[in-house]
């Protein structure tokens, strides 16, 4: 008798342990923003979920990792994630086994942590132009012409908010040519998870050419002007972007054939680019 109790003991004893050492969590959301816990907790806190936060210093940023409670039982964590998914979709549950392989993913990821990026990137886009002026032919009538663009770029990043870049624009229609040579800052106004969002000035140099019409010369002229626009950060080495630049200058082109001249003042150009950080 006393046997059958040591063992059952010991059987209760070893199923409590192994309670200890295996549970599972709700990984919730992530976000790079400490403000943005205040309205993640208002969120979990709407449909009962307690909220816990893990501040990790990762690629150049911290990073606030939002999860769940332990949770014992499958059919309750089941059901918080159903209704956590209503409002982030990419929650998930992960198992942890062992509190040995918790140390050792944990030591993992505090050496690759220490393993910084460089501050340089490069960057490529395509985009949608549009480019206005005015003629003065017979009466001075607006004029606008409309093409594609192809931009390359070269930059530093400073900090965490700022970047400055060196970048060439070419900007194309039927009938004109114009390539842009500037300098521009960025300041990353705020950020969504993945998504900054971002704007900045440009300032440089512009010389423009007539395609379809015989003309004197070509016009140089320097160019100001801002940009804004959104990255989505696809990893810490890849980012796509969307963008808008407005570019002002002072083009003048002289025709040959009546003596009149058109004024060309302002672009307006739309892209979508690939950058990527060394």
């Amino acid at each position: 008798m006393r046997f059958i109790f040591i063992t059952i003991f010991l059987s209760i004893f070893v199923l409590n342990l192994s309670a200890e050492d295996a549970y599972k969590r709700i990984i919730i959301t992530k976000t790079l923003k400490e403000s943005s816990l205040k309205e993640i907790k208002m969120k979990l806190d709407a449909i009962g979920i307690a909220m816990y936060v893990k501040k990790s210093w990762h690629n150049n940023n911290y990073n606030y990792y939002v999860y769940s409670k332990k949770y014992d039982s499958d059919y309750m964590i089941k059901k918080d994630l159903k209704n956590i998914r209503t409002m982030f979709k990419s929650a998930y549950i992960i198992e942890k086994k062992k509190e040995v392989v918790h140390k050792k993913e944990k030591k993992a990821t505090k050496i690759s942590s220490h393993t910084p990026l460089s501050p340089y990137f490069i960057g490529v886009n395509l985009g949608f132009d549009n480019i206005s002026g005015t003629s003065s032919s017979s009466s001075s009538t607006e004029t606008s012409s409309s093409g594609v663009s192809f931009g390359i770029e070269g930059g530093y990043v400073v900090d965490d908010d700022i970047s400055i870049s060196l970048g060439y624009l070419n900007t194309s229609s039927s009938d004109i040519s114009i390539n842009n040579l500037y300098i521009s800052g960025l300041y990353k106004i705020t950020n969504y998870d993945e998504i900054d969002i971002y704007g900045g000035l440009l300032l440089g140099y512009s010389i423009l050419e007539l395609t379809n019409f015989k003309y004197t010369k070509p016009s140089s002229s320097s160019l100001a002007g801002l940009q804004f626009g959104a990255k989505y950060n696809f990893d810490k080495n890849i980012a796509f972007f969307t963008n808008y630049q407005g570019m002002m200058m002072d083009h003048i082109v002289k025709i040959t054939d009546d003596n009149s001249e058109i004024k060309f003042s302002f672009i307006h150009n739309l892209q979508l680019g690939l950058l990527y950080r060394f």
